[in-house]
């Protein structure tokens, strides 16, 4: 499944921007008319991008992908410095999950996508730059390396290794309904939102929660990675007016009888007050007033919202 969002012209350039879902939501522009000078991390067989998507989003260090389909390769890509303008190419994929504002920094389309990538990891640095001083950051490449990164960067080459300004932060949600949670990732806006007219009945119930999430907060239904983002979403339960049932992103692969996140992360943190039963029948997931989680059918009637979360915004100024 695809949701197409944005189209822009640039020029004769078309940058299409779809969120391409498939057990997951990860928003990526497709670039026509540009190829990214960045690093290859490895390379998936595949020629369907959509797969390619899934298998980017799942990795760590994926912000890009290159397909390659006369080959039947995709090729995952990490530390984005600049698009080049080629109007023969139509296989890159980027990204584009937040946005990354430089405070006086007036940019283009196409460059705003590329510096949400520089910045994808919301530091006050590039991202896999180190700190070098107060005021700058360091890079250990060469010099060609260096000379890649668009210049409104304002990278240099100091002789002996690639500098750019450092920044400081501030983290913006869409409005004040939403909530700033710290994890131990990024920095998320949180919101709760009606069930609507989802039915506890319906079997593809997190997917179609989700599709609320992406409508109405423009984020995706929330998945937690530990205790201290589980006891925040739960702060935010306990001040809505029926705090009991909210429900979470954690689904069941029917195929492993194995629960992910509809995001695409593992479960690697479950809080269930009782053991689930892990089946093809396994339906959503709920998180009750006490916080802990439930799947039982009996209590999935006290469900009444839905936890939604969006990266938050990073304005960044140069220190």
């Amino acid at each position: 499944m695809k949701h197409f969002r944005d189209v822009k012209m640039l020029g004769s350039v078309v940058l299409f921007s779809c969120m391409i879902c498939f057990t997951y939501c990860t928003p990526y522009v497709h670039l026509f008319g540009y190829k990214l000078n960045a690093l290859n991390i490895t390379y998936v067989a595949t020629t369907d991008p959509v797969h390619c998507a899934k298998v980017c989003t799942t990795n760590d260090l994926c912000t890009a992908f290159l397909m390659v389909p006369n080959i039947g390769k995709c090729h995952l890509m990490f530390i984005i410095k600049n698009a080049v303008f080629d109007a023969n190419q139509c296989n890159y994929y980027i990204q584009n999950v937040s946005t990354v504002t430089v405070v006086n920094r007036n940019l283009n389309g196409i460059q705003q996508i590329i510096q949400n990538a520089v910045y994808n990891m919301q530091r006050t640095c590039p991202d896999y730059w180190n700190q070098g001083d107060a005021v700058l950051c360091s890079y250990q490449t060469t010099e060609k390396t260096c000379n890649q990164y668009n210049s409104f960067f304002e990278t240099y080459w100091n002789g002996s290794i690639c500098l750019a300004p450092m920044m400081t932060q501030t983290f913006n949600c869409p409005d004040n309904t939403y909530t700033v949670v710290s994890t131990k990732s990024f920095i998320y806006c949180y919101k709760l939102i009606s069930k609507g007219s989802i039915n506890v009945n319906d079997r593809n119930i997190v997917d179609t929660a989700n599709e609320y999430c992406i409508e109405q907060t423009g984020g995706q239904i929330a998945s937690i990675q530990d205790t201290v983002e589980n006891a925040a979403v739960n702060a935010i339960q306990l001040n809505s007016t029926e705090p009991n049932g909210v429900m979470i992103g954690l689904k069941v692969d029917i195929e492993s009888e194995k629960l992910y996140w509809s995001d695409g992360t593992a479960s690697s943190y479950e809080n269930f007050t009782t053991e689930p039963t892990v089946s093809a029948s396994y339906s959503m997931t709920m998180m009750m007033f006490t916080g802990g989680w439930t799947a039982d059918p009996t209590e999935l009637s006290d469900f009444n919202y839905i936890a939604c979360k969006l990266r938050a915004s990073l304005v960044l100024t140069k220190a």
